[in-house]
């Protein structure tokens, strides 16, 4: 896996109905000819998750034939040198991760209504309608999104987001 550059990830805590001690799904793709290329997606607003000890890439894309597809890792609200912002502070939480999401879809020339896939992840339930609300506020268009309550990824995050996104050349 780690060959070449780390794959797109995101590592959350919580309960399952089977109460297996790890759930977990993974995409594994072997390209059969030249025309299909894989490759990490760096943040235009983040560092990479490897100068903090993090062994995850912000993004990857797969360039296949006829479309292009791009899984975003979970991304939260992480300023330029690693440290988590906004503390305390879910609306800004929520804004800053989107913000984050939205500039890693446009260095790909992609956009909101190009996702297929939402995963938002709210440490604490009673506030999920942050999440709604930035949509909301920011006009976004509906998006295809799943909210659940679990841990996330560092004890001082509120929010986290995971997405996938899919352009037909």
């Amino acid at each position: 896996v780690f060959d070449k550059w780390a794959p797109a990830s995101t590592g959350i805590g919580g309960s399952n109905p089977s109460g297996s001690a790890l759930v977990l799904g993974a995409l594994a793709i072997q390209p059969h000819s030249e025309d299909t290329q894989i490759f990490p997606v760096t943040s235009p607003l983040q560092c990479p998750a490897l100068d903090y000890g993090s062994s995850f890439s912000r993004a990857a894309e797969i360039d296949f034939p006829d479309r292009r597809y791009i899984t975003i890792s979970g991304t939260a609200s992480i300023e330029p040198g690693g440290e988590t912002v906004h503390l305390d502070d879910m609306v800004n939480q929520v804004k800053l991760t989107m913000e984050v999401a939205e500039a890693i879809l446009s260095s790909r020339g992609m956009s909101w209504g190009d996702a297929v896939k939402f995963i938002a992840y709210v440490r604490n339930p009673e506030q999920a309608g942050a999440f709604a609300d930035y949509c909301r506020e920011n006009a976004l268009p509906i998006l295809p999104a799943v909210v659940a309550g679990n841990i996330v990824c560092r004890d001082n995050l509120l929010f986290e987001l995971e997405l996938d996104a899919v352009v037909v050349k």
